[in-house]
């Protein structure tokens, strides 16, 4: 129900609408740490603290690392093949070869051999480090080849030719022999296999080149008896033949079909004409044959003369029968004319697929032929390749044969020690300075995204940004937890000044934002509401009136929770009168409501009144819904500028969306953590299918820590040492 005076003109947001910045607030997550700092705190050390005994029991890790030099054999023999080609060939062969070398010293049969190179003692000194305890008392000793090949790296220095050889182990000393016998064994593991590779290679190479020359030139010989058996001299000439005449007859077919398919959907659009009982001459095949287009043209025109003639004449008349006779005469020619044109369009379907059918069967007798001669063709070809593959092998088998005995002249190894490893002075694991950065790094992040976290997973109204970002909604006010003030007493702060100056100034905040935000004009009725009870609605009722009571307002406080009435307490009245009685009472809604019995209203303050619920009742609505309701509060208005309405929570009961009918504005409190967000959006949300304006909600029992934003006072953590310094300063 508005109000039934002018306006306020309106703003250029409605009340519930968002600022133009709604990002979420920095200064929301720096409270949220500061609040939980000594939980961030025990987190980051506790995180911190586990990651770094982790890291840091385990036994000191030492490595050592010996190099190899892989010399290429492209610089002792220049004319061999592998040093032709492009720089990107010679790069791929020489990763290829260090790979395979990387991989053969990794292999489990390479570190046996190695393992089985060392003494007594230095097997015991190497695996000393590694010997466990078990559980029940017995000892766990691994082998030296798992010990050695748990420990081995081998990889490729930058883009170079060397292999470096890396190995961890928990004595410098064993670290540093262990690498050197790595690259000693492995140089000596390639002059082994190098020596008893090459002769063996010689052997197969020449058996291979003499077996494969006789194979030539019995594939040669074969090939020229093939050609004489089939007469394939003009083999291209009897080819291209079959393919010209192919392409002809494929053309025809295709030209045949595509006639074929033309009559075919004719014919077809003719049975569904006939079943569908439509007229033939709209298919164009049937509208031009012969002289049907003379005849339809002169059935139009009688049809038109007979139209004509039927507004002058009877159908009797004798024109009119002439007319009719020669229209029947066309209508009959036209039937003929079209059976003759169906009878010629079946025909020619006939013809199309007779011609057709002996395309394909021509395309076929032309394919099978033309099949047979690429058969022999294939066969011709297939002879040839196998007889260029095994040239080309036996080529290929000579020039190796060369290139190996050329190569077994040299040098048998073209690997050899680049840089011998030496005993490491200080460990590589574990690297104090990574492991302090590391922990420095997840002692900040346990830092932060602790407190951040929890902040995330709670789903309750904490800060305006969760009514901004999730609601969609204004904060209008922010009220800082009250303290030393008995809970009875809390509703006259503002009136008797009762609390600190911060908790007073909040509410003169909460009066201004109002003023900025509202579109009602004066006099006017606000419905104040929450979730659930405890949210502190008849707190902010009671000191919100005193404030607009302060400011010169003529102000009246209405209890409309009748469920459980507590504004009367909150100014030490009994409240037997009040809305109840008069609403169920026989008193009219007319002259100065001060002299009604019935209602009872109360100056509890200058210019601040107040209407108790003047009883109890389970079910209150239909006293709201009511007629006499809906007089009462345009009654009330006249005499107050400002008309607050105190409602119960929306979670329990439906009062508010009986008493909204009857506000103008309406004002949502919320209690810091205390609602869920989603429940106070679906409720909040509802409010939009009413007429009343929805000014924003109220944050109540802010802590001192999170009070303030960037719409009002911006007070912070020393909120009340500041006005209590600002006041008590001269």
């Amino acid at each position: 129900m508005k109000s039934d005076k002018p306006s306020v003109p309106p703003k250029s947001k409605p009340a519930s609408a968002l600022p133009e910045f709604a990002l979420p607030d920095l200064k929301h997550y720096l409270m949220v740490i500061r609040e939980r700092w000594f939980l961030a705190l025990f987190g980051a050390v506790l995180v911190m603290g586990l990651v770094g005994y982790y890291l840091l029991s385990d036994p000191p890790i030492y490595r050592a690392s010996s190099t190899l030099l892989i010399e290429p054999r492209s610089d002792r023999v220049v004319d061999m093949e592998q040093v032709v080609g492009d720089g990107l060939e010679v790069r791929g062969m020489e990763g290829r070869l260090l790979a395979t070398h990387m991989e053969q010293m990794r292999s489990r049969t390479f570190v046996r051999r190695v393992a089985d190179t060392f003494d007594d003692d230095q097997r015991r000194r190497m695996v000393e480090p590694y010997i466990e305890e078990l559980s029940d008392g017995e000892l766990r000793v691994p082998s030296l080849q798992g010990v050695i090949r748990s420990n081995l790296g081998v990889q490729r220095v930058g883009d170079t030719l060397l292999l470096q050889v890396d190995v961890n182990h928990r004595d410098p000393e064993s670290a540093a022999l262990i690498a050197n016998r790595v690259a000693e064994e492995y140089i000596h593991y390639l002059m082994d296999y190098s020596d008893a590779g090459n002769v063996s290679a010689l052997r197969f190479l020449n058996r291979q080149a003499e077996s494969l020359g006789r194979e030539v030139e019995a594939m040669e010989r074969e090939l020229q008896e093939y050609r004489a058996e089939h007469n394939l001299v003009s083999l291209e000439d009897n080819q291209n033949i079959i393919v010209q005449r192919l392409n002809q007859i494929s053309d025809a077919v295709t030209r045949a079909r595509m006639e074929r398919i033309d009559i075919d959907s004719i014919i077809d659009q003719i049975e569904r004409y006939r079943e569908e009982e439509r007229d033939l001459l709209e298919i164009d095949s049937v509208a031009n044959y012969g002289s049907l287009p003379r005849l339809k043209q002169r059935r139009e025109e009688l049809e038109a003369e007979r139209e004509a003639m039927s507004e002058r004449y009877l159908r009797r008349h004798p024109s009119m029968v002439e007319n009719a006779r020669n229209l029947e005469t066309v209508q009959s020619q036209i039937d003929r004319n079209i059976e003759e044109a169906v009878h010629e369009l079946r025909s020619r379907q006939q013809n199309a697929h007779d011609r057709e059918a002996r395309l394909r069967e021509e395309l076929a007798d032309a394919e099978r032929d033309s099949l047979m001669l690429d058969q022999l063709r294939v066969e011709y070809r297939v002879k040839e390749r196998e007889i260029q593959t095994a040239t080309n092998t036996h080529a290929q088998i000579l020039r190796r044969l060369d290139e190996a005995n050329i190569t077994s002249q040299l040098e048998n190894s073209n690997i050899r020690l680049f840089e011998e490893a030496t005993a490491p002075g200080s460990p590589s694991e574990p690297n104090i300075p990574r492991v302090a950065v590391m922990l420095l790094f997840l002692g900040g992040l346990a830092f932060v995204g602790l407190p951040v976290s929890l902040d995330a997973l709670n789903s309750r109204m904490r800060s305006w940004a969760d009514v901004e970002n999730v609601l969609g909604r204004r904060v209008v006010g922010e009220i800082p937890k009250v303290r030393g003030v008995k809970r009875p007493l809390r509703g006259n702060i503002v009136a008797k000044e009762l609390n600190d100056p911060s908790t007073i100034e909040s509410f003169r905040s909460l009066y201004n934002q109002i003023g900025f935000v509202s579109r009602v004009g004066i006099p006017k009725t606000m419905l104040i509401t929450g979730t659930i009870s405890g949210e502190g609605k008849t707190f902010v009722t009671c000191n919100l009136g005193a404030t607009f009571a302060g400011h010169g307002k003529r102000t009246l406080i209405i209890d409309g929770d009748l469920r459980r009435p507590s504004i009367h307490q909150q100014f030490g009245l009994e409240g037997k009168e009040g809305l109840m009685k008069f609403l169920q009472g026989e008193e009219e809604c007319e002259g100065d409501p001060m002299g009604k019995a019935d209602l009872g209203i109360t100056e509890v303050h200058g210019d601040l009144f107040m209407l108790a619920a003047g009883g109890r009742s389970r079910k209150p609505t239909h006293l709201f819904d009511s007629r006499k309701a809906e007089v009462f509060f345009q009654w009330i208005r006249k005499y107050f500028d400002v008309v607050l309405v105190d409602s119960p929570p929306l979670a329990v009961f439906s009062d508010a969306l009986n008493l909204v009918h009857h506000a103008d504005e309406v004002l949502y409190v919320s209690r810091f953590n205390g609602v869920d967000r989603g429940e106070v959006k679906n409720f909040v949300d509802s409010f939009d299918q009413t007429d009343a304006d929805f000014l924003g909600l109220v944050m109540n029992e802010m802590p001192t820590n999170r009070s303030g934003s960037r719409y009002y006072s911006g007070r912070g953590y020393y909120s009340r040492k500041s006005y209590k310094d600002y006041y008590s300063n001269p």
